[in-house]
């Protein structure tokens, strides 16, 4: 089947290719995990390599906050979280900041200290989140240790307490999750040395993370060493807890596994041919999605897992479900930084590209955002490809600053007020053809790795 899409090219990949030196932390702006709000339509918050962007209205417009206003390095790739409240959780490498006012206000958990590894919002009840830190200890009889802990809140990140005793010191952690279906269920994946050869593990509780079993995962190696990096747990199944997902890092590209017996047992269902960044299963569990900026987005069956390509040529950042629609993340290549399906990713509605973050978040003129992000706002807004054509039409509910927030400053570095939003446009192409024109040279850049990305 042919299929059209709009891809935003013109004046937006123009700028992005004759992006000068002035970039607000360094890095090529990319989208990186999408968080919807549990409970509440209008809340959705992204996590991109510039800081976290925020949308109060559905996605009519989106706002910005800086690294430095939550409280973390530029070189991180944090994991983002959205109880039930609407409180925002960022895992990061300084610990784990919590925001109660949709974005305004940043604070660290006094309960632990440690890197964050990751964090995981309990589906069947997202007053609740666990959260995996690591801290290392230094050298032992079999080489590198760590403090591995699970701590938990059940109030929206008010109070967390730890879980259990710390995991195996040998451990180097990298995945937690939980199945929907039954919260005792906790799933962990990490690596460790067994007589100096680098393996992968496997960790499942039926206690809530009081106590787990483990499993030995062998990574593959070739001739030249080991092909396999770390598995990540991706995904458990929303009505089946024995059913869990896992992506193995893979320099020949990623591979999909499958377990039907909580993680004892695993079997291979797919080799891709690049990085896979998105992994995502439909709140019914009959469909798998899976992408990557090499390879597209594939769909599968759950019960066959005979993965199949898209006739969408996007790459994929990352794969979120809000309520019953896909959403992705991308690139201006492919059409969208954030985009929605609701026929299984066969088309897409875009609903941000990067140059139409409309500046910080608008808050109290003494908070961290005023004071630290507006200052940014000039280099970041040159770094995401500048202004956009402005629509003519209906109000998209926000003014220039980004006002999401309800704040009373408008930062005076914004843009003017959107009707009906920003869009860069580009005449319509087939969606099955190969003309990415100039778009494609910035194509390997946005599908660059680094540390702690991890299909989700």
């Amino acid at each position: 089947m042919r299929l059209r899409f709009s891809l935003a090219l013109g004046a937006c990949t123009a700028s992005l290719l004759a992006a000068p030196g002035a970039r607000a932390n360094g890095r090529f702006p990319t989208a990186q995990q999408l968080a919807p709000a549990p409970t509440d339509p209008s809340l959705l918050s992204m996590m991109a390599t510039f800081g976290v962007t925020l949308s109060n209205n559905a996605g009519a417009s989106w706002s910005w906050v800086c690294e430095t206003a939550v409280g973390y390095q530029s070189s991180e790739n944090p994991t983002l979280g959205i109880t039930e409240n609407n409180s925002i959780l960022v895992a990061t490498f300084e610990g784990l900041g919590v925001s109660v006012d949709r974005g305004c206000t940043w604070t660290f958990t006094t309960a632990f200290t440690d890197p964050t590894i990751d964090l995981v919002v309990e589906p069947s009840d997202t007053h609740s989140a666990l959260m995996l830190t690591s801290a290392y200890l230094g050298q032992g009889d079999a080489g590198s240790e760590y403090n591995t802990r699970i701590w938990v809140t059940h109030d929206d990140g008010v109070t967390i307490t730890q879980v259990g005793q710390s995991l195996d010191p040998d451990i180097i952690p990298e995945t937690i999750d939980v199945a929907p279906s039954d919260a005792t269920r906790v799933y962990v994946s990490g690596t460790r040395r067994l007589a100096g050869v680098p393996s992968g593990v496997l960790l499942r509780s039926t206690d809530g993370a009081q106590t787990f079993a483990e499993t030995d995962f062998p990574l593959i190696a070739g001739d030249a060493g080991l092909l396999d990096r770390a598995p990540y747990v991706s995904a458990v199944d929303p009505t089946n807890p024995d059913r869990v997902y896992v992506r193995v890092d893979n320099i020949d590209g990623s591979r999909i596994l499958v377990s039907d017996d909580g993680l004892a047992t695993t079997r291979q269902v797919w080799q891709a041919q690049g990085d896979i960044l998105g992994f995502a299963v439909s709140p019914d569990g009959t469909t798998v999605y899976a992408g990557g900026p090499t390879d597209g987005l594939h769909v599968a069956t759950s019960a066959a897992l005979s993965f199949t390509s898209q006739a969408w040529p996007g790459q994929v950042q990352c794969l979120a479900f809000q309520g019953t629609r896909l959403l992705a993340c991308s690139d201006e290549v492919s059409g969208f930084a954030i985009g929605a399906s609701t026929d299984d990713g066969k088309t897409w509605t875009p609903m941000l590209h990067l140059s139409c973050v409309q500046g910080p978040l608008t808050c109290d003129p003494t908070s961290a955002v005023t004071t630290q992000c507006v200052p940014l706002w000039a280099a970041q807004q040159e770094q995401l490809g500048g202004a956009c054509v402005l629509d003519a039409g209906t109000d998209a509910g926000s003014p220039a600053g980004g006002d999401d927030g309800g704040g009373a400053v408008t930062p005076p570095t914004s843009k003017p007020p959107a009707k009906g939003g920003c869009s860069c446009t580009a005449p319509a192409l087939d969606g099955g053809g190969a003309a990415l024109g100039a778009g494609a040279a910035i194509a390997a850049l946005l599908a660059l790795g680094s540390r702690r990305r991890r299909a989700r």
